[in-house]
């Protein structure tokens, strides 16, 4: 909280240590939502300046890292919407790359069988709604707790809830009619 009081303050380098501690996750979830990495590092960047700018309407009720969070995913969010885009969901954090299942050193075939999935679910999430994306995303990818996702999507918890709950059944809907031998049915 001192980087966010000293940023307040006009401290130009306070406010780049933030960027330099946060961006890599804020840019890892706009990526997650759009799919794009040029769009996710305009939306990512745009999401830090609106932070700048804004910085004397932190109340600090709430990390700034959920702050930060909230207005990135807006940005992401105004950004589909004034789009009307389908996005390629990415559950993969490139450059950083996830720990995944199918990264078994052993197994020949794990990368191919991995991008397969990765194919898989991407498709499946484009028959999401946005906000049920975004939800899953922010729960299943960067793993925030359901307060911090009503915080940043700017809804009640029990819509987060709702919304999770949908996203999964939808989810799970899809995969068992368009990938039954992935899914397992």
């Amino acid at each position: 909280m001192e980087l966010v009081a000293q940023a307040r303050k006009g401290d130009r380098e306070a406010f780049s240590e933030l960027v330099r501690r946060y961006y890599e996750r804020i840019y890892g979830t706009i990526y997650s939502l759009v799919g794009d990495r040029d769009d996710a590092e305009d939306l990512a960047q745009e999401a830090f300046l609106k932070a700048y700018r804004s910085l004397s309407s932190f109340r600090s009720q709430s990390r700034f890292y959920t702050w930060i969070y909230r207005i990135g995913v807006n940005c992401c969010l105004d950004w589909m919407k004034s789009r009307n885009r389908r996005r390629d969901v990415s559950l993969e954090r490139e450059p950083w790359g996830p720990d995944g299942i199918f990264r078994h050193p052993q197994a020949s075939d794990a990368g191919v069988l991995r991008k397969e999935l990765q194919a898989i679910l991407e498709q499946a999430m484009e028959a999401l709604p946005v906000e049920y994306r975004a939800t899953l995303v922010l729960r299943e990818i960067d793993g925030l707790a359901y307060d911090e996702i009503a915080y940043a999507l700017g809804c009640s918890v029990g819509t987060v809830k709702s919304r999770l709950f949908r996203s999964r059944a939808k989810l799970r809907e899809v995969l068992e009619k368009d990938y039954r031998e992935w899914y397992g049915t």
